[in-house]
């Protein structure tokens, strides 16, 4: 039989300014750094949100990696015989960047079809080529998974 021992510590909290009511406390209890709990909603909110940005992003990597890739969603068609089927069409995705006249490339990112204001009066990132497309992208999912864009969408 194993006997545990615990230091403990009395508090006293008083009621009424006469009665006093004590309560002992063990030292692992008062080696938590207790703080008010968030609300569980806006924390599964905040990371819906960062999922379905990086998932848009990520689309826009393999467009960008693969000039010919074409997502694809099902549909439901009803043929001239009445026979309903399910077929797969494809997604009509819109590119987040646009090729300037001097060869530079314009990032924007989009959020529920606005462009996202990055800073105060600028919206897009400014790179020098099609090589870097790739990895500005991949940079910007890792600053959403660090949370940069919260405040943002």
């Amino acid at each position: 039989m194993v006997r545990h021992t615990f230091k403990a510590i009395k508090l006293t909290n008083k009621i009424d300014g006469n009665k006093s009511e004590s309560i002992v406390r063990s030292d692992e209890w008062t080696s938590f750094n207790l703080v008010p709990a968030a609300p569980v909603q806006t924390i599964g909110k905040v990371f819906r949100k960062r999922e379905a940005l990086h998932k848009e992003v990520s689309e826009q990597i393999l467009m960008a990696a693969n000039p010919s890739y074409a997502p694809m969603k099902t549909r439901w068609i009803t043929g001239i015989d009445g026979n309903v089927r399910r077929v797969m069409v494809p997604k009509k995705l819109k590119k987040w960047w646009v090729i300037l006249p001097n060869g530079k490339i314009q990032v924007s990112v989009y959020w529920k079809r606005k462009r996202l204001e990055l800073e105060p009066g600028k919206d897009a990132i400014e790179i020098d080529g099609k090589s870097e497309l790739v990895a500005t992208f991949e940079s910007v999912q890792r600053s959403i998974d660090h949370g940069d864009f919260d405040t943002l969408i």
